[in-house]
């Protein structure tokens, strides 16, 4: 796992860039990614683990483009920042 790799959604659009791993620590495995939109206005959404799939050098969301940017609370991806 690259953690600056590119991710793009299912439909392809480029979206940002692994930022972090989240670990739980009960479990010791990964849980979720912080993706980082990057940019001026840029912001970072939590992605839970099963809703990225990983492939050299990139990172592919299993949602398109339009649940990543709406990102609505009851699905693959959630808002880090207020």
């Amino acid at each position: 796992m690259n953690l600056n790799a590119e991710v793009r959604t299912r439909d392809g659009e480029r979206v940002g860039h692994v930022e972090r791993a989240i670990v739980d620590p009960l479990a010791h495995e990964i849980s979720d990614f912080v993706i980082s939109t990057g940019g001026f206005l840029g912001y970072d959404m939590l992605v839970p683990r099963p809703a990225v799939g990983f492939s050299v050098p990139s990172a592919a969301l299993a949602c398109p483009r339009a649940r990543f940017w709406t990102a609505s609370g009851a699905g693959a991806v959630k808002s880090t920042t207020a």
